[in-house]
């Protein structure tokens, strides 16, 4: 019984499908540049330690900022947490407000006067990214 292989045939289509193979899987994974010193799948992970927000009345905010290495303007606040429940009503935002710096955001969305606990805060900031 003569083995798959020896054909020239069957070893010329092996070759095909492996080259073509490798070549497309090139194509698919391509290297990405990042725009500074994060990458497309870096992510910039900072915390704020004991914000005590104080009183907020109705519809107002305060705000607070936390020094973020590498952070650059343009990069996302993908969100910000709290160590403890800041309450129904409050809202927290994020954003890149300079070089280095996420400023955070409590707002009270509510009617009255709301107090949020003494909190750390914790920012996710994605890097930007330029395509080529």
């Amino acid at each position: 019984m003569r083995s798959i292989l020896r054909s020239p045939l069957t070893v010329l289509a092996v070759f095909l499908v492996a080259t073509v193979g490798l070549a497309l899987s090139n194509l698919s994974t391509p290297v990405l540049p990042p725009a500074h010193a994060g990458s497309p799948t870096n992510q910039f992970i900072c915390q704020k330690t004991s914000y005590a927000a104080g009183a907020l009345t109705t519809l107002t905010q305060t705000s607070t900022t936390v020094t973020c290495p590498g952070v650059a303007l343009g990069d996302m606040c993908d969100g910000v947490s709290s160590s403890v429940d800041p309450g129904a009503g409050i809202v927290l935002s994020c954003n890149v407000s300079a070089a280095n710096t996420v400023r955070i955001q409590v707002f009270n969305s509510t009617a009255g006067t709301l107090t949020p606990a003494s909190a750390n805060y914790t920012v996710l900031i994605q890097p930007k990214y330029i395509s080529p």
